[in-house]
Order: structure tokens, then C-alpha cells, then sequence
């Protein structure tokens, strides 16, 4: 068999591979309606189409303790991550309220059986005093299978108490598309080409990677069935067609965390659904050092994984957050409210002593957890009275 040639990698570059399974742009409410819907809902919401965050486990579950991080894991099936809109380890500080809204909204979701529900707060592995550090989530607990094919199927929930706004998300052990960041004065607004230079030339560093080609070589060896095993003539051929579903997205600094760095994300399919495997590669395309680009400029590898500090998504900085500009009937957070807080956040100093882990009420009697009241509202804006 004659050795492998190269393609161009600019070439290469163009047209990723893998659009079918491209895992970012889904709304919800397009999976199956629930055999059983609620009644109605006794808190407003705003009910309407939106994106939803692609999130890994491993981002909701960072800086969660040991014991509980460890549970999550092995009985995901049993958890659903509540996410607040601007979650963090300052969020309770800002919203005291918050969490009681969403236990009186869960509280009223009109459906005969719910279970023995909880919300549980995150303990924090690890007190941070940047406000918008992990963790994020609450954690919902033994609610039956319509509450919780419910929350899957809405999974955006626009409130009006402040802070009180969620994303309900199931914990996947699905390795997410993220591979890493570029950052270094070739990273700069402009056009399509100069996003094509630095994939390109990012490519020609993992191709020829000593690290990259001994881990896709010993999964070629481990897992002989694989796609990436199947149809590649050596292990540098493997590495191209692993790169092949690779995108490149620009972000501008973002000035709701007073960052002054240009990026590029890198998307791209993983190469294997096992974490380990997956975590394997993508340790070693991290470790790539700075390099150029054909036109002389440098590219600095960060393997950062922080997004939008509002819906947690990596595809796009914190100002540029769409939710607040969704549309007449929105529930949740204006621009001007997530401005106000970005400003407050940069004066945090840390969680007061007195203060539990992030979502933990003090003072606030618990919701009880019967069955919610009904709404004769199932328009947009769900449990509002009529106008």
C-alpha cells in the first residue's frame, strides 16, 4: 500500500464533515410531546421556541464536591441539572430569592404525580471569589417520569423573580464537541479566510503530533471496529479524518468578564464516546505549543472551557447572549438587568460566611410539594391572568 499523502489543509478546511450530528443549534419542544403535559402552572413562564445550551457534565459537575460530583455520576438517570440563568458561586448573593422561585414554580407545575421531589444546592468543592465561578446548577431529585420528561422537553424556563430564570438539562456522560481555544495576535475579527489560515495551520500541528498520533494509534488498537479504525490506511490518516469535523467559531473579548482576549473556539466530534478516550486525545491536541501561521502569526493552544457567564454556552461571549433578545413575551432577564449585574460582579468579594452552598435558602420557609394549582393560561406567558 503506498504511504499516505497528506491533503491541504486549508482545503481540508472548508467543508467540515459531520453536520447531521453537529450537536449545537437545537431548540426545544421538538423531541416528542410528553404522554402526559401538566394542567397548568400556578408561577408564569414564558412557553415559546428557544435554543437550547449544549453543556457538558463534566462544566456542570466542575468544582462540585467529591461525594456528591461522585453520586451524580453513577445515577445520572436519577438527577436533572437545574441551571439558573447567570449561575455561579455569587448567584444566591444576588438573587436571595431565586431558588425559592423555582421551587414555587416546580411546586406548581400542575401534574398528578411529580414524586418525592428536591432540589438540591451544589456544595462547592472549592470557595472561589470570581462570582461566576463553578458551581453552577441545582440538582432535581425523585420526581416521577412525567415531571421530569417535562422539564427535558420545555427545558427553558424564562421567570419573572430575577435570577430565577433556568435551563433543565439531563446529565449525558456524552462527550461534548469542544476541543480548545486559540488565542495570540493571530486571532482577530475579519474575514472567513483568516479563520481558515489558523485552522489550517492548527491542523498541520496536530497532523504531524507525536502525542496525538500515539493515542489515536492505541485507539485504533483498542477499538478495531470504530469508524476512525474501519476506514483509515495508517494513524496519521486517522488523525486527518478525526480533524475533518472541525469548526471554527470568533469571539471578541467579552466585556461582561472584563476579558481583553480575541478567540477562536474549535469545535469538532469526538473521537470516542468514552470519556477517558476522548479526554486522552484532547489532553494531548491541548498540549500543542504556540505555533504560526503561514503568515508569520502566532497562535497560543488554551484549553479554557468558560463561556457565556449567562447561559453557560462556548459558542458565544457574555454580551452577545441571545436570550434576553428573544421577543415580545420573554419572562427573563433585559439586557440592561444581565449589564447592571456584570458591573456588580466585578465588585464581589466572596460568598459571606453566614451564606450555604449556592441555592440553599435561609430564612425561606421550604415549598411544600403538592400538587400545583391550575392555570386557565396556556398561552405564551404560562399563568398569567388575563389582560
Amino acid at each position: 500500500m503506498p504511504p499516505y499523502t497528506l491533503p491541504d489543509p486549508l482545503e481540508h478546511s472548508r467543508t467540515p464533515s459531520h453536520d447531521d450530528v453537529f450537536p449545537y443549534g437545537k431548540r426545544n419542544k421538538t423531541s416528542s410531546v410528553p404522554a402526559v403535559m401538566p394542567a397548568g402552572y400556578s408561577v408564569p413562564f414564558t412557553d415559546d421556541n428557544y435554543e437550547v445550551p449544549v453543556i457538558s457534565n463534566s462544566r456542570i459537575l466542575d468544582n462540585v464536591h467529591h461525594e456528591q460530583r461522585t453520586l451524580i455520576n453513577d445515577n445520572a438517570d436519577d438527577f436533572i441539572a437545574i441551571l439558573p440563568f447567570g449561575g455561579g458561586q455569587g448567584w444566591s448573593d444576588a438573587y436571595p430569592n431565586a431558588a425559592g422561585a423555582i421551587r414555587a414554580f416546580i411546586d406548581g407545575i400542575d401534574l398528578e404525580d411529580k414524586g418525592s421531589w428536591d432540589l438540591v444546592p451544589a456544595r462547592p468543592a472549592r470557595a472561589r471569589k470570581d462570582f461566576w465561578a463553578a458551581p453552577w446548577a441545582l440538582f432535581l431529585t425523585g420526581c416521577s417520569t412525567d415531571l421530569r420528561n417535562f422539564l427535558l422537553y420545555q427545558a427553558v424556563f424564562p421567570l419573572h423573580e430575577p435570577g430565577a430564570s433556568f435551563f433543565a438539562l439531563p446529565l449525558s456522560d456524552d462527550p461534548n464537541w469542544f476541543w480548545l481555544k486559540l488565542t495570540g495576535d493571530g486571532v482577530s475579527e475579519g474575514k472567513e479566510v483568516k479563520k481558515l489560515e489558523a485552522m489550517a495551520a492548527l491542523k498541520r500541528k496536530i497532523w504531524s503530533n507525536k502525542d496525538v498520533l500515539k493515542v489515536v494509534r492505541a485507539y485504533q488498537a483498542k477499538e478495531p471496529q470504530s469508524e476512525l479504525a474501519m476506514k483509515a490506511t495508517s494513524p496519521q490518516h486517522a488523525v486527518v479524518d478525526l480533524t475533518k469535523s472541525f469548526r471554527i467559531i470568533y469571539n471578541p473579548p467579552d466585556t461582561h468578564r472584563g476579558n481583553n482576549e480575541h478567540r477562536y473556539i474549535i469545535l469538532g466530534r469526538p473521537m470516542s464516546q468514552d470519556k477517558s478516550e476522548q479526554a486522552g486525545v484532547k489532553s494531548a491536541v491541548q498540549g500543542i505549543k504556540p505555533f504560526v501561521s503561514r503568515s508569520g502569526r502566532f497562535f497560543n493552544v488554551n484549553k479554557d472551557t468558560s463561556g457565556c457567564i449567562w447561559c453557560k454556552s462556548d459558542l458565544h461571549v457574555s454580551q452577545d447572549c441571545p436570550y434576553p433578545d428573544v421577543g415580545e413575551g420573554w419572562c427573563g432577564p433585559t439586557r440592561e438587568d444581565l449589564e447592571r449585574l456584570a458591573q456588580k460582579a466585578r465588585a464581589w468579594k466572596g460568598p459571606r460566611a453566614e451564606e450555604g452552598p449556592q441555592g440553599e435558602v435561609r430564612g425561606t420557609p421550604e415549598h411544600p410539594r403538592g400538587r400545583g394549582g391550575r392555570s386557565p393560561n396556556r398561552g405564551r406567558a404560562r399563568g398569567y391572568p388575563d389582560q
